[in-house]
C-alpha cells in the first residue's frame, strides 16, 4: 500500500516558468540541490550527512511545541503541514497518531516525504491511513474551511512575496479555537547565520531591503518579531506567544555544537536545555535564527476528534 500522494499542481509548478519570481527562485534552487546533493536534501535518511544535524533542529521544534502538538489516544489532531518538505514534522506527528494533510511546492521533497511515511508504516500500523500529501502551491491550493485543529507554517511565510495573503488562507482553514504555528527567519539573527552572506554594497542593500536574493536559487525576507505579530493579527488571529528559536542547529551559535557528539542522548539533551535558556533571555533574542509564533483562531473550540 502506498502513501496517498496527490500530484495535481498548477502548471507553473511543473515547469517553474511562471508564478511569483521569489518563490520560483527558491524552488529552482531546491530542484538543483536535489539533483546535485540528494543525500543532503533527504536528511531524514540515516545515511544523509545532515541526518543528525537536522534531527537536532527538529527536536528543538518539538520541545518548543510540546504542548501544542501533544497527542492523545482518543483525540488525535487534524493537522495541515503547509510546506511539509520531506516530512520532518509530518512523519513523527503521524506516528504519534495525528491525522496529517501535507502540502509542498517541491515535488522532490514531497516524494521523499511519501517514502518516509511508508517506511514509518512498517513499524507503526495505520500511519498510511492518517496521511495525505499534495504537490501544490500553498498560495492557491484548495484548503477546506474551518477544518484543521493545527496548521503548521514552519519556515514558510518569509519565503513568500505576500506572506499576509497566505497567512489569511491558512487561518481560514483552521477550525474555531485552532492554532496556527508559524516560524520565520529572524532579523538580524538569520543574517548572522548565513556563511555566504554578501559583503560591501550588497550587504548595505540587504540592510535596507531586508531581503536577500540569488536569482534562480534563493529569496528570503527575514522578519522582526513585530512584523510577524502584525501579520498574524491582521488575519484575525490571537497571538498566544512569540519567541526566538534556533540559536543552535543552523543558528548563529552553530559553531558551539560539537558535531562528533551529535546523536549522544545526554549531549543533545543538554543542547535542548541551553536552547530553552536562551529563549527565556530577552537580551539574547536578536541572536536567534528564527521566530516561532503560536496564534489562535477566535471562536469556540469544538472537538478535534
Amino acid at each position: 500500500m502506498n502513501c496517498s500522494l496527490r500530484l495535481s499542481p498548477p502548471d507553473w509548478l511543473r515547469h517553474l516558468n511562471d508564478g511569483p519570481e521569489e518563490v520560483r527562485w527558491n524552488l529552482q534552487g531546491m530542484a538543483a540541490a536535489w539533483q546535485s546533493h540528494p543525500k543532503s536534501m533527504d536528511f531524514l535518511a540515516p545515511s544523509s550527512p545532515n541526518f543528525l544535524w537536522k534531527a537536532l533542529q527538529t527536536e528543538i521544534y518539538f520541545d518548543a511545541l510540546a504542548e501544542e502538538l501533544h497527542a492523545t489516544v482518543n483525540e488525535p489532531l487534524h493537522i495541515l503541514d503547509a510546506a511539509c518538505g520531506i516530512g520532518r514534522m509530518s512523519v513523527p506527528l503521524a506516528t504519534a497518531g495525528h491525522r496529517i494533510q501535507g502540502l509542498d511546492a517541491s515535488r522532490e521533497s514531497l516524494e521523499a516525504a511519501a517514502r518516509h511515511i511508508e517506511q514509518a508504516s512498517l513499524d507503526v500500523p495505520g500511519v498510511l491511513d492518517r496521511v495525505q500529501l499534495s504537490w501544490d502551491d500553498v498560495a492557491t491550493a484548495e484548503l477546506p474551511p474551518e477544518t484543521f485543529d493545527r496548521v503548521l507554517a514552519l519556515e514558510l511565510l518569509c519565503y513568500l512575496n505576500n506572506p499576509q495573503e497566505t497567512a489569511e488562507r491558512l487561518a481560514a482553514s483552521l477550525r474555531p479555537g485552532g492554532l496556527l504555528i508559524a516560524s520565520v527567519e529572524a532579523w538580524p539573527g538569520a543574517l548572522l547565520s548565513w556563511p555566504d552572506r554578501p559583503t560591501g554594497p550588497a550587504l548595505s542593500r540587504l540592510f535596507l531591503d531586508r531581503s536577500y536574493g540569488v536569482p534562480g536559487d534563493l529569496w528570503v525576507h527575514p522578519m522582526e518579531a513585530d512584523e510577524l505579530a502584525a501579520i498574524l493579527s491582521a488575519v484575525g488571529l490571537e497571538l498566544l506567544r512569540l519567541e526566538p528559536l534556533h540559536f543552535f542547529a543552523d543558528g548563529p551559535l552553530s559553531d558551539q555544537v560539537e558535531i562528533d557528539r551529535l546523536g549522544e542522548t545526554t549531549y543533545e539533551k543538554r543542547l535542548i536545555e541551553l536552547e530553552r535558556g536562551l529563549r527565556e533571555n530577552p537580551e539574547l533574542h536578536g541572536l536567534s535564527r528564527a521566530w516561532l509564533a503560536v496564534a489562535r483562531k477566535k471562536g469556540t473550540a469544538t472537538s478535534c476528534a
